[in-house]
């Protein structure tokens, strides 16, 4: 594809139309997966070599089994670590259907009828709202910046990413340094009209992604089945998808946002950000275990469509419209933090210290705000899970949860959905120190050093599940990862 061409695209699409009352796709979105065969299933984790998955969509719904080869490191797992760690946060096959995506919106609609007594009572004022919303326009005006060696580093790792209707972020490559700042004047731009158009709609149809969900596992057995019925739904738009292209410093933008909004919330909880400390927050995390205070771990429910609404209809030009309620886009620059965001307007006033990422409320020596959107969770309550690893012992944090399938979205496969059952070899090549790595995760190691030493070197936040992988995979430090079998006398499993 031509530089002009992808170029064209992008401009052609930048541009925004601000209306007075929202338009709600949920009917388009409906028509188009009602008939639709297509899902996504994820590669095998480093702990299966491949698995054998057969998957058929029947009057009954959406149905798989998996055939797994598992590693022999798992029988290693399995004989050492207890079941708890080898069970919770544990994944059967990551799969999904694009149809299913229809439950997921119907569930939604019944959620939001439940929830909106509460959110209305925990919600921004309107003058709150106002003064957020064009906080965060000023603070992502300042960090916007031109550095191609930036730019590169950021395609390179959203490569296998689509921007929508065809067009992946590899394409940019072709595109002139000119073009770029052409991008970037009418990001310039945009804020301006963003800035004068508070409180209105832009009515953009976003393009509908979708991800993989899976059960846990039970056993550790080859066969495994389950069934789809729920599919998460990832909507995003190119309009709201490049601003991170240009935000070098991802670090200092968070940090400057959450204390301009913690400030004009006058929030009463300490909060602890992963977006703001880096790797450095899992050294906050076994700081605080360490100190004995009591921890309980909460999730929010629908939390994409709660935070819409939390935060107010000032932010409504940055938001989508989904089941009657203003949504946060799930594939855009600013999903990360305006879902953190919303978690700072629920808790402004709860009594405790909370690590707090998107819809996760992690307390400590009190709880988040109770309401109805907000669930209690006794599994990572009783395994002290934070952000990918269990604090059970507060100075050697660990991984648990072993996965048949990956973390990683940008390494999902397609598949079609029919009413024969289809069937499929899916494997993953990969080094036996990336197997290695990951064996060492679940006894506290990495390499020579410890987990939480390689976790505290994160310099910017990513997901838990992409951080765990990335350290995986990192060669540097492929030399290092067979310590740990060799004091086990167990190096004959990765030979």
């Amino acid at each position: 594809m031509s530089n002009s061409e992808v170029y064209g695209y992008l401009m052609s699409r930048l541009g925004l139309t601000f209306y007075d009352k929202p338009v709600d796709y949920t009917e388009e979105y409906t028509y188009k997966w009602i008939s639709s065969r297509g899902g996504s299933i994820m590669p095998p984790s480093p702990g299966a070599k491949s698995y054998v998955l057969h998957w058929v969509q029947d009057e009954e719904g959406f149905k798989y089994a998996m055939d797994i080869d598992w590693h022999p490191s798992i029988d290693e797992l399995r004989r050492r670590i207890p079941k708890w760690q080898q069970f919770h946060r544990s994944r059967k096959c990551a799969i999904s259907a694009s149809a299913a995506r229809i439950n997921e919106l119907e569930r939604r609609r019944q959620r939001l009828r439940e929830y909106m007594p509460s959110v209305n009572k925990h919600k921004v004022s309107d003058s709150e709202s106002s003064r957020m919303y064009q906080a965060f326009l000023s603070i992502l005006e300042k960090h916007l910046v031109d550095d191609p060696q930036w730019r590169r580093q950021f395609l390179d790792d959203h490569r296998h990413s689509s921007l929508g209707e065809g067009y992946k972020y590899t394409e940019l490559f072709t595109m002139s340094n000119d073009q770029f700042a052409d991008v970037l004047s009418q990001l310039r731009e945009n804020i301006q009209l963003l800035r004068n158009h508070e409180g209105q709609w832009t009515n953009i149809m976003y393009n509908a992604g979708i991800r993989a969900r899976s059960d846990e596992l039970d056993n550790l057995d080859s066969h495994q089945e389950g069934t789809v019925e729920f599919s998460r739904i990832i909507t995003f738009h190119i309009a709201f998808q490049l601003w991170t292209l240009f935000i070098k410093d991802k670090k200092a933008w968070y940090t400057e946002t959450f204390d301009e909004w913690g400030d004009i919330l006058n929030v009463t909880p300490e909060f602890i950000l992963p977006y703001n400390l880096g790797g450095k927050v899992y050294l906050k995390a076994a700081e605080l275990f360490n100190n004995g205070l009591e921890f309980k771990a909460y999730d929010g429910k629908s939390w994409d469509s709660v935070a819409g609404e939390l935060l107010g209809p000032a932010f409504r030009p940055v938001l989508t419209y989904l089941v009657g309620h203003p949504m946060v886009a799930t594939g855009s620059s600013f999903t990360s933090l305006l879902d953190t965001g919303a978690n700072q307007v629920h808790n402004r006033n709860a009594h405790c210290t909370l690590l707090a990422l998107g819809d996760d409320m992690n307390a400590f020596s009190g709880e988040p705000t109770r309401a109805p959107y907000v669930e209690f969770q006794p599994g990572d309550t009783q395994a002290k899970y934070i952000l990918g690893a269990s604090f059970d012992e507060p100075q050697r944090p660990k991984l648990c949860g072993i996965k048949a399938t990956s973390d990683r979205s940008k390494l999902m496969k397609p598949i079609l959905w029919f009413p024969d059952v289809q069937s499929a070899l899916v494997t993953k090549k990969r080094d036996t120190a990336v197997r290695a790595a990951w064996f060492n995760m679940f006894f506290s190691r990495y390499g020579k050093g410890t987990l939480l030493e390689a976790l505290a070197n994160i310099k910017e936040f990513l997901s838990p599940g992409e951080q765990i992988e990335q350290l995986v995979e990192d060669e540097t430090n492929f030399a290092d990862q067979f310590t740990l079998a060799q004091e086990l006398g167990v190096q004959q499993v990765f030979a």
